[in-house]
């Protein structure tokens, strides 16, 4: 039998080399194995059709076909169950074990292995069981996780790291408004923001913070999407984490005359007036309709062409939160999702219903919700009170 390594050996498993068993190629960096259930190209390449024009109509067939299938997955969820199926047939190999299809034994070990060595959190379990699962359910295989012995070491798992989700911190106003004041000051370089790329950060923190919105989709805004109301704004968000299937929701960004610093809407117009695209605002008729609200901008003011990426307001956030002086801790406990965190916690603290903070959030159910607001997930009064004063009362 082979000698198991210690932990601190198991947790070094390079994840990046290809795996070979038994000369049989089961990874190939990409998460890629053999044989998959649908496999479109060779059943395409087995085809007798050699009449060029039925040749092009099958091969327009294949890309449809292929993007369809792709598009059932959003790209974050195929690059994690890439990266959980990589990692769990490279430990495979080490031992001469088949990763597919792969014992429940097989997977009870490798959790062994990783779970407390590694310092795991219960989301990452799941996320690599869920990469197992998927991985056979590609190849037409039996999931050997759906049962009861692997749902017992996940309760097993989870009682014993007794670990609570804790998201990063919630952006509340005031500290909402520290950010929007920093971005005044001097980066670690000691350069100021060009005064559009100001403008642009101005309308990204307000608007995350106004709807609730997560950087994603902030960023996947394109101007025929926005259009001016009496009320404001509103924001046709075309899909999102909770909406895989692209069904879009409405956002609304309220006018505040009383405050005009902190006009989400004063902001997002002032930000396109200055880069000369407010025109295209609500415009359907436009003949590209991806044309992005939010652009990269260099330090000398050029507006690039491409879309802003979403890590842009992730370190838009951390330089800001840095430059107002906050303690290195408070920093790190700070990300782009705490924007979407502020308005609701500020908005439960102003007595929102949790049916409101709920619905404000797009989340299926309360219980979410109350983890995602800072303090939600605490405790919460009962009836009691209201049921004795009652009792006195009468």
């Amino acid at each position: 039998m082979t000698a198991v390594p210690p932990p601190h050996e198991l947790v070094a498993v390079d994840d990046s080399a290809p795996v070979v068993l038994d000369g049989v190629l089961v990874d190939d960096r990409a998460g890629a194995t053999p044989s998959p259930v649908l496999d479109l190209r060779s059943f395409v390449a087995r085809s007798t059709v050699s009449d060029p024009e039925r040749v092009a109509e099958l091969a327009f067939a294949l890309a449809q076909a292929e993007g369809f299938y792709d598009a059932a997955l959003a790209e974050s969820t195929r690059a994690s169950y890439e990266t959980g199926w990589r990692h769990f047939t490279a430990w495979c190999a080490r031992f001469g074990f088949t990763p597919l299809p792969a014992e429940p034994e097989v997977i009870a070990l490798y959790l062994g292995a990783y779970v407390e060595p590694s310092d795991w959190k219960p989301s990452t379990v799941d996320g690599r069981i869920a990469a197992i699962a998927h991985a056979h359910a590609e190849h037409g295989l039996p999931s050997p996780t759906a049962n009861l012995p692997m749902r017992r070491i996940q309760r097993g798992i989870r009682r014993k790291l007794k670990h609570r989700p804790r998201g990063k911190a919630a952006a509340r106003l005031q500290l909402a408004i520290t950010l929007l004041k920093a971005l005044e000051l001097p980066n670690d370089k000691g350069r100021l923001r060009h005064p559009i790329a100001l403008l642009r950060d101005r309308a990204l923190i307000l608007t995350t913070y106004a709807a609730a919105l997560r950087r994603a989709e902030v960023v996947a805004l394109n101007l025929p999407d926005i259009r001016v109301t009496a009320v404001g704004l509103e924001l046709d968000i075309r899909s999102s984490k909770g909406d895989q299937e692209g069904r879009g929701f409405t956002a609304v960004l309220e006018r505040t005359p009383h405050q005009p610093d902190l006009c989400p809407v004063t902001a997002v117009l002032a930000w396109l007036d200055a880069i000369g695209m407010r025109h295209l605002v609500g415009a359907a008729h436009f003949p590209e309709a991806h044309v992005p609200a939010f652009y990269p901008v260099t330090a000398h003011g050029t507006v690039r062409s491409s879309r802003l990426t979403a890590q842009h307001l992730w370190r838009l956030v951390k330089a800001t939160a840095e430059a107002a002086g906050l303690e290195p801790e408070a920093v790190a406990d700070l990300g782009a999702h705490s924007l979407r965190r502020g308005l609701p916690s500020d908005a439960e603290d102003a007595g929102l219903s949790w049916f409101e903070i709920t619905r404000l959030l797009r989340h299926r159910n309360r219980a979410t919700s109350q983890v995602y607001v800072e303090g939600g997930g605490g405790a919460h009064p009962t009836p009691f009170g209201a049921v004795v004063a009652g009792a006195e009362a009468t």
